[in-house]
């Protein structure tokens, strides 16, 4: 039989039961008092993970949208002597058009 105080045991029971369900369990108190260290333990374990896959999300969030903007002024340079050009070729034909 298992030693329910024993940390592994508590570990793997969470493990099963995730993380939603380790905290109701710590909040309505079903943790026997040895269990519950170990349960606190697994959960701070799980939410510094969390927060480390987080913020790593957030500087790749943040590189893409660097790259995004780059890009983006890119565009409106190209698409600003696209616009420049159009206007000249439009004035030359108009010259064109009026000229006798």
């Amino acid at each position: 039989m298992t030693n329910p105080y024993d940390s592994e045991a508590t570990n793997r029971l969470c493990d099963e039961l995730g993380v939603v369900e380790v905290r109701a369990r710590l909040i309505s108190g079903h943790f026997h008092v040895g269990q519950r260290t170990a349960a606190e333990a697994w959960l701070s374990r799980r939410d510094s993970a969390f927060k480390e896959r987080a913020a790593e999300r957030s500087e790749e969030s943040l590189s893409i949208s660097r790259k995004a903007l780059s890009y983006s002024r890119l565009a409106t340079g190209v698409a600003t002597i696209a616009l420049i050009v159009s206007v000249i070729m439009a004035i030359q034909k108009l010259v064109e058009w009026t000229s006798p």
